[in-house]
């Protein structure tokens, strides 16, 4: 809370704030679950005060053989103090039911998280589609094609094909069959490692700790590392949760965004947003899935995406 708020606090909580401070007040109660509990405590905390004050004062005065002289109280100083108190009561409620609202929805939004990764272990396979929501170009270095448009199938465990396009129709596909890995430009070496992890790179996420390769491991990543808030629902009768990273320390975006199925539980679109532009990729993309259908034969294997005739590399 800045010092601007404190003091707005002070004076409500001292019967002294203005009608334009009072709005300002409650507009800044509302706008955040946070700021609520803030606003809660500063409450809790002047009852206490409150009490212990009076405790002293009753002490004091049964103490003192005086009898006290008659304080007056004018009618427009008792209704203000009314006034004070019951305007007082209800931004507190407020306050009380925002930090629970909260507390129940990061419950609620664990919950269903935690559904999600029960489900997400399943074997079916993924296609999506990887779209730029930057509104502008990428800023692509080491001549790769953009990440644009991509398509991106995935089975588990670690299995992927990552299939992006030059601007003149080109296509430059990437993949793994969860042993090795493999590279297929549209011409030149087709280079294959042992590392799994070789070629994976363009892959959303992959520098900044969210593979995406397996949903379920990314799924527990995001229930540790950020914090979960639900989205409810849209007309389209998917539901979605909101998750902030909880720590800078985390190299994973600054948010990211699921939309899914409530009865089935199946994922149909993830946006990153927040994501480190050390590579020149796009600061915002989405993930968008469009198939589950079954991928035949040797998809996840290179041969499947080069001619028979191209010079394969081999790297340790």
């Amino acid at each position: 809370m800045n010092q601007h708020m404190t003091t707005l606090v002070n004076a409500y909580l001292d019967g002294i704030l203005d009608r334009e401070g009072e709005v300002e007040l409650g507009v800044w109660i509302k706008s955040a679950p946070e700021n609520a509990a803030e606003f809660a405590a500063m409450v809790r905390l002047h009852d206490r005060l409150q009490s212990v004050i009076g405790g002293m004062a009753a002490d004091r005065q049964s103490d003192n053989r005086a009898v006290p002289s008659t304080i007056r109280v004018s009618p427009a100083n008792l209704r203000r103090r009314w006034s004070v108190a019951g305007g007082l009561a209800i931004i507190a409620a407020i306050a009380l039911i925002a930090v629970w609202w909260s507390s129940a929805a990061s419950v609620s939004a664990a919950t269903q998280l935690d559904r999600l990764i029960d489900l997400a272990s399943d074997n079916c396979d993924r296609t999506y589609i990887i779209r730029n929501l930057d509104g502008q170009s990428e800023q692509v270095r080491d001549r790769q094609p953009p990440i644009d448009k991509a398509t991106l199938h995935v089975r588990k465990p670690d299995q992927y094909v990552l299939v992006r396009q030059y601007p003149d129709g080109r296509r430059f596909v990437t993949g793994s069959d969860g042993e090795r890995s493999w590279a297929v430009p549209p011409d030149g070496l087709v280079r294959v490692s042992s590392d799994p992890l070789r070629f994976r790179g363009p892959v959303p996420g992959h520098q900044h700790g969210i593979p995406f390769v397996d949903l379920r491991s990314d799924l527990v990543q995001l229930r540790d590392a950020y914090t979960v808030t639900p989205l409810g629902r849209v007309p389209s009768g998917q539901s979605g949760l909101l998750a902030v990273k909880k720590s800078t320390e985390y190299r994973g975006p600054n948010r990211v965004e699921l939309w899914f199925d409530p009865d089935t539980g199946v994922i149909r679109r993830m946006v990153f947003s927040g994501m480190p532009r050390a590579r020149g990729g796009p600061d915002s993309l989405a993930v968008e899935l469009v198939s589950q259908d079954k991928l035949q034969g040797e998809f996840f294997h290179h041969q499947a995406h080069r001619d028979a005739d191209r010079t394969v590399v081999e790297e340790e």
